[in-house]
C-alpha cells in the first residue's frame, strides 16, 4: 500500500479518513503514516474540524459554486483561481480547497478598504447634511467608529472592540451605520475569542440588509465563528 503523491490527492486522502470512508486496511496505513510523520499528522488533524464541518452542512456543491463565482467575477486572487482550476475533477479536495480559503483569506468588509466608504454611503442613503451639520452625538460616533477601523487594521482588535461597542451606545444611529458596527464587533470578538458575543451579534445581523457585505465574506465569517465554537473559543 502506498501514499498518495501530490497536494490534491493526499486531500482526498485525509477526508476519506476522517468521513470514514477508508478501509480497515487503509486506515491503519493512514494511522501508521501519522504517526511517522509529525507534519502529515499535524496537517491532518488540522483539516479534521473543517472536514467534519463539510459533513454537518453539506459543504461540497456551495464550496464549488462559489470558487467559480470568483473565478468567474475576476475578484478572486491568482491563488485562488488556481485552487479551483486545479480541483476542479476532485470533490473533496475543491472542498478542502475551499475550508483553507475560508480559514487563511483575510477576513474584509466593505469599508476596511476606503475609510470614507461609510460616510459617504450614509449620506447617499439618507441624504445627510455635510459632516459640519451633523449632531455632535453623530460625530462622536463616527469618530470612534473610524478609530475602531484604524485599529483593527493595526491588529489591535481589543481597542477596535471598544471603540465599536462605544458606537452601539449612541441612540438613534442610522440602520446602515448600526449594521456596520455591529458587523466590525462580529470580527473583533473573533479575534478577542469571544465567541458567544461573536454569535449573539452575528445572529442580530441574519436579516441585516443595509449594510451590504459580499456573501463570501458572509462566508468567511460564518466559517470562523463555527470553527471558533467547535474548538471551544469562549
Amino acid at each position: 500500500m502506498k501514499r498518495p503523491v501530490g497536494q490534491l490527492e493526499e486531500w482526498e486522502w485525509i477526508e476519506k479518513y476522517w468521513s470514514g470512508k477508508l478501509s480497515h486496511d487503509e486506515k491503519l496505513f493512514f494511522e501508521k503514516e501519522m504517526k511517522e510523520n509529525e507534519d502529515f499528522a499535524r496537517e491532518a488533524k488540522s483539516l479534521r474540524p473543517g472536514i467534519q464541518l463539510l459533513e454537518e452542512v453539506r459543504f461540497e456543491k456551495n464550496a464549488r459554486h462559489i470558487l467559480e463565482k470568483l473565478r468567474d467575477e475576476g475578484r478572486s486572487r491568482r491563488k485562488v483561481t488556481r485552487i479551483f482550476t486545479l480541483t476542479s475533477s476532485f470533490a473533496a479536495a475543491a472542498c478542502i480547497a475551499f475550508i483553507l480559503f475560508l480559514a487563511y483569506s483575510p477576513l474584509r468588509l466593505p469599508a476596511q478598504e476606503n475609510d470614507l466608504s461609510i460616510l459617504r454611503d450614509f449620506r447617499a442613503k439618507y441624504k445627510a447634511d455635510s459632516t459640519n451639520n451633523l449632531s455632535l452625538a453623530k460625530k462622536q460616533a463616527f469618530d470612534l467608529f473610524f478609530e475602531g477601523q484604524s485599529y483593527l487594521a493595526e491588529g489591535e482588535s481589543q481597542l477596535a472592540q471598544q471603540r465599536f461597542e462605544k458606537v452601539l451606545g449612541y441612540s438613534d444611529l442610522r440602520p446602515y451605520f448600526k449594521e456596520a458596527a455591529q458587523w466590525h464587533l462580529v470580527i473583533c470578538y473573533l479575534k478577542n475569542s469571544q465567541t458567544e458575543k461573536a454569535n449573539e451579534t452575528y445572529q442580530e445581523l441574519q436579516d441585516s440588509k443595509e449594510y451590504s457585505v459580499p456573501a463570501i465574506e458572509r462566508w468567511k465569517i460564518w466559517w470562523h465563528l463555527k470553527r471558533s465554537q467547535w474548538t471551544g473559543g469562549s
